[in-house]
């Protein structure tokens, strides 16, 4: 991919809905898959950035709960 510098207004305006619709397909898919899905660090102590809503279910945590105690 260009750097956004090197990409004329529309093509840059382009590139950041195309980013924004994958991004978005990505989030619908983890988000409805019936598995807790994150995103950590690796190593026993390395720190969560992210964990699906599916948490909630499964463990009887929410996510902000389970990042909190991380």
């Amino acid at each position: 991919m260009l750097p956004t510098s090197w990409l004329s207004p529309s093509n840059e305006i382009e590139t950041r809905l195309s980013f924004e619709r994958r991004k978005d397909r990505y989030r619908t898919l983890v988000e409805t898959l019936p598995a807790i899905t994150y995103i950590a660090e690796l190593g026993a102590s390395g720190p969560w950035h992210y964990v699906s809503p599916q948490i909630e279910s499964i463990l009887g945590f929410s996510p902000a709960e389970w990042l909190s105690d991380r």
